[in-house]
């Protein structure tokens, strides 16, 4: 199934500003939490790399939250595909963490 979403020009703004923030090797880490709030367990972590960006780490702690996940990941390719920055997403996790056993 292909994302048919759209960003905003503020999505766009504040992708640039976020990439051009980062030096190389800098991380940007976020999760499937409500804006505001704190990083929760189940998150995915991009890392400068050069004139790009790669995912380097998926870590699902909630299995409910994985599509939510995957969602803010392939979001996040458009915005920097969109402005001419490469984003590597597949084949580039140097770490992915399910947790399979935990309680609901």
């Amino acid at each position: 199934e292909k994302m048919t979403w759209k960003p905003s020009d503020y999505d766009l703004k504040w992708s640039r500003e976020l990439f051009s923030s980062l030096k190389d090797g800098g991380i940007w880490k976020f999760s499937t939490g409500m804006m505001g709030m704190p990083i929760g367990n189940t998150n995915a972590t991009f890392t400068k790399r050069g004139d790009g960006m790669v995912l380097t780490d998926i870590h699902i702690e909630n299995f409910a939250e994985q599509p939510c996940l995957m969602d803010r990941i392939d979001k996040a390719k458009i915005c920097f595909s969109k402005l001419g920055i490469p984003c590597k997403t597949t084949n580039s996790a140097n770490t992915i963490f399910v947790d399979m056993v935990s309680k609901k």
